[in-house]
């Protein structure tokens, strides 16, 4: 059966059996509200229109439910999905979609808008590379753009449109969808640490007594990052790794936990510059945002810094330094500390890692480590020794200082 213009139909829909229904550039599907349309054991349903006539599955009024069942099949390209119900477009454990027209070009909207709801679920195990995808509408209440509740496959949408695109939309509990640039884009991005400041830049002490750890340290609490970043030395002029976070929001107010959209592990350098592992190069992303770019930079024994303001993309890199004066961190001086005329940065002093510099720094991770070196959260002024001079130096002068970094 195939769709050449608009059918609508007022029951459910079952395809099986080794039916097909096809609705091409020409095509509507307009469902009943409350209809099921289900395509299982045998059963194909393609959807395939052309740029600039889309085919569209749509409800008259209400929303419907589509789902592809077990031995059910879904190819679709340059189709609209429109008025989907709670689950969206429904590919469940035992229905598949075809890996030569999987999604791309399709535009996804107007879901039900209750939360918790999405406009495409996948969950089954295929590892599927949508090109293209658009989220442009989604209805008051904010389902989700995209779920994947099932511990199995991967989704990777390459150059997705629209305002609700992007993880920060996604229902993913297991991590398993991805969205990604063909392009990509370079960060490049400029701070400071207290504790290795030396008046104009930052020492080096703890690569030059080869120190600092091959792979990156931030995979434990707080952070739990789980990148594999490693090297098989590391490079000149690196003073430690640091981890950086991007998240996507309309201002630094609502830059909170739940806008990251990508993370890394990267070097420092005395110069304030944070590279990638090859000690030179600014940090490549392909991670796709829509509004804003602002920028977490964290340190293992310094408060962390969020960007007051997004990143400007410049000589075909976004940037920011956060070394030029205070109002370069989100909460100025609360946030980040001058360290002489016209240099800014991290507070030292957070051995504990909890954004919060207090007794519990002194006691936990600068006290029983007194006397020792080597690479440790006591060590606030990084020359690999742990003494007096971290207490006094560092640590009593910020004590009461917090990060100031939105949760």
């Amino acid at each position: 059966m195939t769709l050449h213009q608009l059918a609508k139909v007022v029951g459910d829909v079952n395809i099986s059996n080794n039916g097909i229904m096809t609705i091409d550039s020409n095509g509507e599907l307009m469902l009943g509200s409350g209809s099921q349309f289900l395509c299982e054991t045998g059963g194909i349903i393609e959807v395939f229109g052309v740029l600039n006539n889309e085919a569209l599955i749509t409800a008259e009024s209400g929303y419907y439910n589509f789902s592809i069942g077990t031995g059910g099949a879904i190819r679709a390209e340059h189709a609209i999905f429109e008025n989907m119900g709670e689950n969206g477009i429904y590919i469940n454990s035992g229905g598949l979609v075809d890996i030569a027209f999987p999604f791309n070009n399709c535009t996804f909207q107007n879901g039900i808008g209750a939360s918790g709801t999405s406009l495409l679920t996948i969950n089954n195990n295929q590892a599927l590379t949508i090109n293209n995808a658009s989220f442009p509408v989604m209805m008051a209440g904010g389902p989700c753009n995209t779920a994947k509740t099932e511990d199995s496959g991967e989704i990777t949408f390459i150059d997705p449109t629209g305002p609700f695109c992007g993880c920060i939309y996604e229902d993913d509990p297991y991590d398993r969808i991805n969205w990604e640039s063909s392009v990509g884009y370079y960060v490049a991005l400029t701070a400071l640490l207290e504790g290795s400041f030396d008046g104009t830049g930052m020492t080096t002490h703890l690569n030059e007594e080869i120190l600092i750890p091959l792979t990156q340290p931030y995979f434990s609490p707080p952070w739990n990052y789980s990148g594999t970043e490693s090297v098989a030395t590391i490079p000149p002029n690196v003073v430690d790794w640091v981890l950086i976070e991007l998240r996507d929001a309309s201002g630094a107010a609502t830059a909170t936990g739940s806008r990251v959209f990508a993370r890394k592990a990267a070097f420092m350098l005395k110069n304030g510059y944070i590279v990638d592992l090859d000690g030179a190069s600014s940090i490549f992303f392909n991670d796709v945002f829509n509004q804003n770019m602002f920028v977490v930079v964290y340190h293992r024994n310094h408060l962390g810094i969020l960007s007051a303001n997004p990143t400007t993309l410049s000589g075909g890199k976004y940037t920011y330094d956060f070394s030029t004066g205070e109002t370069q961190a989100y909460g100025g001086n609360a946030a980040h500390k001058q360290l002489a005329t016209g240099y800014w940065g991290l507070f030292g002093g957070n051995g504990e890692n909890d954004n919060y510099i207090n007794d519990s720094d002194k006691v936990n991770s600068w006290a029983p480590h007194t006397g020792n070196s080597g690479y440790l959260n006591g060590d606030f002024n990084m020359d690999s020794q742990v003494d007096n001079t971290d207490k006094n130096d560092i640590w009593i002068d910020n004590n009461g200082n917090s990060s100031q970094i939105p949760d």
